[in-house]
């Protein structure tokens, strides 16, 4: 079972894991070093794996190597939106948070949506940090389509109203699908339909047929299993009256995690598009200021409300 804050995780964690535990120890404390990881490691560890403490010891360190790999990967992808600096591939220092950066105090914030207990402990300074995520996967696909043609909606249930109402509201708003119409006679039950944020580039004459990314947004580590639901098809199937988008969305799944690298290529084929932690940063430059004052208020608080390891 992946690790959550305040814990600490196992030795048999993937790299991916271990270096969000190196970024939580070095924000804590200012700075981490393989050292005091391997040491971390070599306590939690049960030695039931191999024979010896001595074994876990020289695993625990070779381990550490392949999080600090995994470190310089994510520092060279965010660049100086990177929240940490790498001494010598084997310390992490925490830099100063700098307001004026949006996309480190958002690496910051969803490194929290990983680690926390998204189901019990996501309120903080009186915000839902999992609906925070619905808007803000909007305004990164909007950005990736490109800002100033691209627009967005956030169709989750951080929106007021009714299902039905959500429905009617797309299919203006795109000009698809007709109207809305359940196809069960009994009406609909749906929450979201599997959709929690959309983004899409049309034409000035409006038409139907433009390039639409159709998205889930995924807090903590539990969401694998859960990456084919959101099916465009079946959603135009199930709600549209024409039955149909003109042209299929891309599926788009964009998650807090920095996902586990050997798993990328079973991601895209079950998800679709994939923005994961790093990617969401690097959309995450034109954030408006008002939802980005938001998500520093809740990391902030998040931050204070969390016990250090």
């Amino acid at each position: 079972m992946a690790f959550k804050i305040p814990g600490v995780p196992t030795p048999q964690a993937r790299p991916h894991e271990l270096g969000d535990f190196a970024e939580w120890l070095a924000w804590n404390d200012g700075s981490t070093s393989a050292r005091e990881i391997v040491r971390t490691l070599n306590q939690t560890d049960d030695n039931e794996h191999n024979v010896g403490c001595e074994d876990d010891e020289v695993e625990n360190t070779e381990s550490v190597d392949d999080v600090f790999l995994e470190l310089e990967k994510r520092s060279k992808i965010c660049g100086d939106a990177y929240p940490f600096e790498m001494e010598l591939g084997q310390r992490l220092e925490h830099r100063q948070i700098d307001k004026n950066n949006k996309p480190a105090v958002i690496y910051r914030y969803l490194l929290l949506c990983t680690r926390l207990n998204m189901r019990d402990n996501k309120i903080h300074a009186g915000l839902d940090g999992t609906l925070l995520f619905e808007e803000l996967s909007a305004a990164i696909m909007r950005e990736y389509l490109g800002f100033d043609r691209a627009k967005a909606m956030v169709f989750g249930t951080s929106v007021a109203g009714g299902f039905a109402e959500k429905v009617r509201e797309l299919c203006v708003t795109l000009n698809e699908g007709g109207i809305y119409k359940s196809v069960d006679a009994s009406g609909s039950e749906a929450n979201d339909g599997d959709l929690d944020a959309l983004a899409w580039t049309g034409f000035t004459d409006s038409n139907p047929g433009k390039l639409i990314l159709f998205g889930q947004s995924k807090t903590g580590t539990s969401w694998h299993d859960q990456i084919t639901q959101s099916r465009p098809k079946d959603f135009a199937r199930k709600w549209f009256s024409n039955g149909y988008f003109w042209v299929e969305p891309i599926r788009t799944l964009c998650v807090a995690e920095s996902v586990n690298p050997d798993r990328w290529q079973s991601l895209l084929i079950g998800g679709g598009l994939l923005m994961d932690r790093c990617r969401v940063v690097e959309m995450s430059r034109r954030v408006e200021d008002e939802l980005f004052n938001r998500i520093h208020q809740w990391t902030v608080r998040a931050k204070a409300n969390t016990p250090i390891v």
